[in-house]
């Protein structure tokens, strides 16, 4: 990742965001599981069945990536987009409202990601200003 950032210019790197988090990672969560053609669906991650386990071995991962992300372009001086703390869900009321499973945005939330992601690159998208010397 060094490597890539170092020899790549003018690259911005962003995080991954989950819908779980430290206060609901040990539970089960199938209550919270609503039909597919409900559209406030929740499901675990796409068709794979619920386990608690799973759910805890995967926030661990993206925890972990996600710290690495963090030190690396801080190292490096490449900008980062933070969407995992941008979308977490914590402090949440509902830790599924910007997403159908445990990993992946509702398509109503993508406007949100879309200025996100805007607020922090739209200095990068400025149209130089033309001196008039």
């Amino acid at each position: 990742m060094t490597d890539f950032l170092e020899s790549t210019p003018n690259t911005v790197v962003m995080t991954m965001p989950p819908a779980l988090n430290r206060q609901i990672i040990d539970r089960d969560l199938s209550p919270f599981f609503v039909p597919r053609d409900d559209k406030t669906a929740f499901h675990f991650l796409g068709h794979l069945p619920h386990q608690v386990e799973g759910q805890r071995w995967g926030l661990d991962h993206i925890l972990e990536r996600t710290a690495i992300t963090r030190e690396v372009c801080a190292r490096v001086g490449v900008r980062v987009i933070d969407l995992f703390a941008a979308l977490d869900t914590e402090n949440a009321t509902d830790f599924r409202e910007h997403f159908v499973d445990v990993l992946h945005l509702r398509p109503r939330s993508y406007p949100l990601v879309a200025q996100i992601i805007y607020d922090n690159i739209k200095d990068l998208a400025a149209e130089p200003r033309i001196s008039r010397h």
